[in-house]
């Protein structure tokens, strides 16, 4: 994960906790929610941590991530929940879990990777 990566979602997520502060907790676990995947696959790799092979994902190198949570599949059952579920907690969550995905699809060399249906079936991911 590189660092300006790392930076844009800290940026976005600390304008949207200016934005609406009473639901910051919902906004930063929104906005975190997605990169658990990375801990997932970083500890199928190696059960010993090191901070540089994890932020720098030189971990992603050795394995083929699954990056399961970083998915437009999940992002749209969510934004289904909220639409049938009023709570502006979790639109707040569900906003800021999108936010993480739009700005991965910038970022990541190939966007169709976002797709969960579209990274099972691609040999080269």
């Amino acid at each position: 994960m590189p660092v300006l990566d790392l930076s844009l979602h800290a940026a976005v997520i600390g304008i949207l906790c200016l934005i609406a502060p009473q639901y910051w907790l919902a906004i930063v676990l929104g906005g975190c929610a997605c990169d658990t995947d990375h801990l997932l696959d970083y500890f199928r790799w190696s059960r010993k941590f090191n901070l540089r092979f994890f932020l720098t994902g030189e971990y992603a190198k050795h394995i083929r991530p699954w990056f399961v949570f970083h998915s437009v599949e999940i992002a749209y059952i969510l934004l289904v929940s909220a639409f049938f579920i009023s709570s502006l907690w979790l639109d707040f969550f569900v906003f800021a879990y999108i936010a993480h995905l739009i700005i991965d699809s910038f970022t990541w060399d190939n966007p169709m990777r976002l797709f969960a249906i579209w990274r099972i079936t691609d040999d080269s991911v």
